[in-house]
């Protein structure tokens, strides 16, 4: 009887481990044949629509594994915060309506990263559809052939983070993700075709994680590093229902 509450107690145990060492693996790497695929870093320009005057840089990375290309933020970058006059005032005065210095308002953040990744995916399809006209390959992309995805994980729960870089120029709001669910994620897919009649078509599709009390999960660390002043960041939220 001894034997078996030992065995049964290691049981319980090695599940325990396996369960905690899935929830920390990385759900970009839990993928078939992605994990140690290299990542290319890219930095493109994105306009919010209600602020058009403001080009909003935006560090992120792909790579191409398992049949689509994933997708991963690094940063968004707000040029000039402190000079009232500049093309990107009303849009960093609509996000840190409290000023720059203070915490932004985490809704309108958020909203920027869901509507820039829309953006950002069909910039890169373009790039593509351009690619194969020069290259005599466009009837390769038409609606009649496996669909161009793009992949983009985020935690179940996630937090956002900001602030302030200091430099001659004026300076530039920074902005990030990080994940408070490592390992538990919600995938945001964007499918590409195109048509000489139609143009770009594109299907999306949200495949949520397990659900989670996002009110209990702790945020991790932004590791911002030294040049970032004024850093904030916000609780740990729900991410799926927002795209």
């Amino acid at each position: 009887m001894k034997f078996k509450i030992i065995f049964l107690i290691l049981i319980l145990g090695l599940i325990s481990l396996l369960i905690t060492k899935n929830l920390k693996a990385d759900c970009y790497d839990n993928e078939s044949n992605c994990n140690g695929v290299p990542w290319t870093s890219r930095v493109l320009t994105y306009v919010y629509p209600a602020y058009p005057q403001c080009t909003i840089s935006i560090g992120f990375k792909t790579r191409y594994c398992n049949g689509k290309w994933q997708f991963k933020y690094d940063y968004m970058h707000f040029l000039d915060p402190r000079n009232e006059g500049g093309v990107c005032t009303s849009l960093i005065n609509w996000l840190w309506p409290q000023g720059w210095n203070n915490p932004p308002n985490w809704d309108r953040i958020r909203d920027i990263f869901k509507s820039s990744y829309a953006d950002l995916c069909l910039q890169l399809y373009k790039e593509m559809v351009d690619a194969a006209r020069e290259g005599g390959y466009l009837d390769q992309l038409d609606c009649n052939h496996p669909r161009t995805t793009f992949s983009q994980f985020v935690g179940t729960c996630w937090s956002q983070c900001s602030g302030f870089v200091d430099n001659p120029n004026g300076g530039y709001m920074i902005v990030k993700n990080v994940d408070c669910t490592v390992g538990v994620c919600c995938e945001l897919k964007r499918s590409y075709c195109y048509d000489e009649i139609n143009g770009v078509q594109v299907t999306i599709e949200t495949i949520p994680g397990p659900s989670m009390d996002c009110n209990n999960q702790t945020a991790p660390d932004c590791n911002f590093g030294p040049e970032v002043q004024f850093p904030f960041q916000s609780p740990c939220s729900a991410s799926c229902q927002i795209f």
